[in-house]
């Protein structure tokens, strides 16, 4: 969504920019996605000026059968030209790769190192989307790629729980806003309580994309339960329906890695439900531990969602990540009564009470 707001944004601007959907490169590992990849750029782009001829000729060179990398390096010094002119013309280019993380982890280094290549110092401008755990983009053994921060700045997404309280704001004035077009006053007159849309914050884990499609959700099930207004049941039901589709889609992925990560989210479903009762936890931030990479790909598979990016518990110099499980896994008809709930009304919670919270270790 991120992606698509710069692209139109620069479209009403008439900047010359390039969406390519990474989508249809799913799986690719062959030499040959990177001339794709360079053939989409130029198609794209070839529209907007007036260089047929150069683009004729690098979409010909590209379009060789059996095209290897090699042969794509030697046209790069070419496309780079060919793309200053348009950059040089306009001001800049942007092209933004979304959903990047589909392309093999083999591929994405020699694929970000080739597009960087005419990028770099040619007032062009990489902008992508991926899902973090999914991406490789650098390999060290080539020094192939990008390297993190020096030629790439990641931006984390997923930390709309780390201020609830914005986010509630938030989502509740887009849902004021369809609520008015339909000529309702505000959002909360299809609410049965003060508590659903808190409710709802924390089940969307504070993405509005998320939170209009479930409390639309849960307006069929109070319409269909003969009730005029969406209460907290109807959010929780449409939340464990919504995390019942996403864990389909882990056990239909028969990879290893998958298998070893459905194992692992077991284990911690079972820590916050069974033995700790608690749906929010605390884990070491450590880039080099088995366990944290495994809580941070349920992070960016929206299994588990960030509460506190860091904070100091006990021991100086150990920093912890503040976590809470997904909503889906213990509600349904109504929360589990077993399950203590963590800032039930989206207020920004205190150092204190997240020192409190139970520490997820090693096994």
């Amino acid at each position: 969504m991120l992606l698509l707001y710069a692209y139109h944004h620069r479209i009403r601007r008439s900047l010359p920019s390039v969406w390519v959907d990474m989508q249809v490169y799913s799986g690719r590992d062959d030499d040959e996605a990177i001339a794709d990849v360079f053939i989409e750029i130029i198609n794209q782009i070839s529209f907007e000026a007036d260089y047929d001829e150069n683009a004729n000729f690098l979409l010909s060179a590209l379009r060789s059968t059996d095209i290897n990398l090699n042969q794509i390096k030697r046209l790069l010094p070419q496309i780079k030209r060919f793309l200053a002119e348009l950059a040089g013309a306009q001001g800049d280019l942007f092209i933004l790769l979304d959903d990047f993380h589909v392309v093999t982890k083999e591929l994405q280094p020699k694929l970000l190192d080739a597009i960087y290549a005419v990028a770099r110092g040619n007032k062009i401008y990489l902008k992508i989307s991926a899902i973090e755990a999914f991406v490789r983009t650098f390999d060290p053994e080539t020094s192939v790629g990008l390297e993190v921060p020096h030629d790439v700045q990641i931006i984390g997404l997923d930390y709309n729980l780390t201020a609830p309280d914005k986010a509630t704001a938030h989502i509740e004035a887009i849902l004021d806003a369809h609520a008015q077009y339909a000529g309702i006053p505000s959002i909360r007159r299809l609410c049965s309580s003060a508590d659903v849309i808190p409710r709802l914050t924390w089940v969307a884990a504070g993405v509005p994309r998320d939170a209009l499609n479930l409390f639309s959700q849960a307006m069929t099930k109070a319409s269909v339960e003969g009730r005029q207004r969406v209460t907290v049941s109807n959010v929780n039901v449409a939340a464990s329906e919504n995390l019942s589709s996403k864990l389909r889609e882990l056990k239909a992925d028969a990879s290893k890695s998958a298998s070893d990560l459905q194992r692992f989210l077991d284990r911690v479903k079972d820590f916050c439900v069974s033995k700790k009762r608690s749906n929010a936890f605390l884990v070491e931030i450590r880039s080099d531990d088995d366990l944290f990479d495994k809580v941070m790909k349920l992070v960016n598979l929206r299994f588990l969602h960030v509460i506190s990016e860091g904070i100091t518990v006990g021991e100086a110099g150990k920093k912890y990540v503040g976590l809470i499980l997904d909503y889906g896994f213990y509600t349904g008809i109504r929360a589990a009564q077993s399950v203590d709930l963590f800032n039930r009304q989206t207020e920004r919670p205190s150092y204190k009470e997240l020192r409190r919270l139970p520490v997820l270790r090693p096994a």
